[in-house]
C-alpha cells in the first residue's frame, strides 16, 4: 500500500509535465545534486513494478520513457 501511495503521489508530479519537460525536471534535480541516476532509476523502476501490477500500462510507458530519456541524456 506504502509503495502504491509513493509511486502514484510520483508519478502525479509527473502528470502535469509531458515527458520531455519531466525529464528536463529530474534532469535538474540530478544536475543540482539533490538526487543521482541510480536513485531516479531506482524510484522509476519500483514506480514501473506497482503500476505494472495493478496493470496502469500507459503509466508504465510514461515512467519508461522519462527513464530512457534521462539515461541518453546522462
Amino acid at each position: 500500500i506504502w509503495a502504491r501511495e509513493q509511486a502514484n503521489k510520483f508519478y502525479n508530479d509527473f502528470e502535469s509535465l509531458n515527458v520531455s519537460d519531466a525529464i528536463l525536471a529530474v534532469g535538474s534535480l540530478i544536475k543540482n545534486k539533490t538526487l543521482n541516476i541510480t536513485q531516479v532509476n531506482t524510484m522509476l523502476d519500483n514506480m514501473i513494478e506497482v503500476f505494472k501490477n495493478d496493470e496502469e500500462y500507459e503509466r508504465c510507458h510514461v515512467c519508461n520513457e522519462i527513464k530512457k530519456g534521462l539515461n541518453v541524456k546522462l
